[in-house]
């Protein structure tokens, strides 16, 4: 700025920096601050919180709505607009509770469509899904909280771990969106 005379402003602007991290001047370092924080932040966590220690292989179910599992499919129309298929699977009979197809589903959406699921059938003890967006949001914390419904996520990368909904939305691919 010195040497070719620019104004603040437009030296930022030629490196493209927001001025404010040019002007502002550095916190003091306060430990306590930072570790109290840190508390803080670890009581009051928001969003993808996921179970921990659940590791352990899920046991095969042994009657309806014991275990459901969850998977969002996706594809586009022949004009191209995409569209987003929500499938909810009773892993004891096999059977598709639901099949939610909209242009977006979001977590609001996905704990509505339990709920009303629910209305219709009993509980299930345990939901299972991948760790998608719309799955792992804070809609979908407070829900199991509310219901008291076990919600366990598969590993990253391996939907092998929820086979039943993985095989039904194979067969939905085949026979229904690639037709």
């Amino acid at each position: 700025m010195a040497k070719r005379r620019y104004s603040q402003r437009r030296a930022c602007r030629l490196v493209e920096v927001d001025p404010k991290t040019v002007r502002r001047q550095p916190a003091l370092d306060a430990p306590a601050v930072r570790d109290r924080l840190r508390v803080l932040a670890g009581e009051r966590r928001r969003g993808r919180k996921r179970p921990s220690g659940m590791q352990a292989p899920l046991a095969i179910p042994q009657g309806p709505n014991q275990r459901w599992s969850l998977d969002v499919a996706a594809d586009a129309m022949s004009w191209s607009r995409r569209f987003r298929v929500l499938a909810v699977v009773d892993d004891f009979t096999r059977e598709a509770l639901a099949l939610v197809v909209d242009t977006s589903i979001g977590d609001q959406r996905v704990v509505r469509e339990l709920d009303v699921l629910i209305g219709v059938r009993d509980k299930p003890a345990t939901v299972v899904s991948d760790n998608g967006r719309e799955l792992t949001s804070r809609a979908v914390l407070d829900w199991t909280n509310r219901t008291g419904i076990a919600w366990r996520y598969i590993a990253p990368s391996k939907p092998v771990q929820n086979t039943f909904v993985e095989s039904f939305n194979s067969r939905l691919r085949d026979e229904c969106l690639k037709e």
